[in-house]
């Protein structure tokens, strides 16, 4: 993740995993504008492979839809116990998903895919980019 930060310049930095149960953790990083990527499944093929975790549109429609496998963005937590919602953005559309669902999907996943990545931002120099934004060069030519 790193790596791919660098080489395409993300002025980001992943310092760790933090659990669903990590609430103030996660707070904290929405309330600092740091990006909260996280991951849900995949599940166990042989035993669980028919397990999916719902998505419940943000707003209008009744219509739910499941996933298996996928990455996305926290944006916000709602709700106290385990009547929490986590709202979250995937492929440019907004969901929820309550977070007692996501706990139980993460019993029938591969141990230690669902977490919630610790972001940090780096200073632009650390990220390849120089003063204004510009693209640093090496002095070898390289980028």
């Amino acid at each position: 993740v790193n790596l791919f930060f660098r080489r395409n310049r993300i002025p980001y930095r992943m310092r760790g995993m933090v659990g669903a149960g990590n609430r103030e953790a996660l707070e904290e990083m929405l309330k600092n504008d740091i990006p909260v990527i996280f991951a849900a499944g995949p599940t166990v093929p042989v035993l669980w492979r028919k397990k999916r975790l719902p998505l419940y549109p943000a707003k209008g429609t009744v219509s739910e839809k499941s996933i298996k496998a996928h990455y996305m963005t926290l944006l916000g937590l709602e709700g106290q116990g385990e009547d929490t919602w986590m709202r979250v953005a995937s492929w440019g559309e907004l969901y929820r998903i309550r977070l007692s669902d996501y706990r139980r999907f993460t019993r029938y996943t591969i141990p230690f895919t669902n977490r919630f990545y610790r972001m940090e931002r780096v200073k632009d120099t650390e990220a390849g980019m120089g003063a204004g934004g510009r693209r640093t060069v090496r002095k070898n030519g390289g980028a």
